[in-house]
C-alpha cells in the first residue's frame, strides 16, 4: 500500500536514492533539537536527517 501511495503523490521524493539532507538543506541545522514526525507513514524519512 505504501508503494502505491508514494508512487502517486506529487510530493518530491526523499529517501535512500535521492539527494540527502546534507545537499538539500530542507530542515536547516537540527543538531540538539527534538523532531516530531506526525502522520508520515513508517517514519522512514527521519533516517536521512543525519
Amino acid at each position: 500500500m505504501a508503494g502505491d501511495f508514494f508512487a502517486a503523490t506529487a510530493l518530491p521524493g526523499y529517501g535512500p536514492f535521492t539527494p540527502a539532507e546534507k545537499e538539500l538543506k530542507l530542515f536547516g541545522d537540527v543538531r540538539g533539537k527534538k523532531i516530531l514526525e506526525i502522520g508520515c507513514g513508517s517514519d522512514h524519512s527521519l533516517k536521512y536527517l543525519h
